[in-house]
This record gives C-alpha cells, sequence and structure tokens, in this order.
C-alpha cells in the first residue's frame, strides 16, 4: 500500500516557479508565512487562474521594486 500518509520526509518534490506582469490581481499581501493572507477560496481562486492547483506556494516575491512578480511553488512529486 503507498498511501500518502505512507510517505516520508525526504520523497522527491516537484518545484514550479510562476512569472507574471503585476497587474494587480495578486497583491503584497500574499506572503508565505504571513497571517495576512486571503480567505482559501481568494486563494484557490488565483492559483486556478495560474494554473497552478494543487500546488503550495512556498515563497512570494512582490512586484513592487521590480515588473514581474514570482511565485515559487511545490507538491509532491507524482
Amino acid at each position: 500500500m503507498n498511501s500518502e500518509s505512507d510517505r516520508g520526509p525526504n520523497e522527491p518534490m516537484e518545484f514550479k516557479i510562476l512569472e507574471y506582469e503585476a497587474d494587480g490581481f495578486l497583491n503584497s499581501a500574499w506572503f508565505h508565512g504571513s497571517d495576512r493572507l486571503g480567505s482559501d477560496k481568494e486563494l484557490e481562486v488565483i492559483l486556478n487562474k495560474l494554473g497552478a492547483e494543487g500546488w503550495d506556494i512556498i515563497q512570494f516575491l512582490d512586484a513592487t521594486s521590480i515588473k514581474v512578480a514570482r511565485i515559487v511553488l511545490r507538491r509532491r512529486a507524482r
């Protein structure tokens, strides 16, 4: 049996980096590890719009000082 709960901490992970021009639909309140995150539904809508449903956000770089915002995502390798 190879269920998700049987997997150890050293299992392979996949990473995805999403970069996009800052257009205001994802704002600076979305920081990894912050208690300023929006609702789960808001996050789901944003990730679906970016084509990243099922991934965990591990880093968000705001576009305040650069022209492109970046989100780093990860999930268990399939």
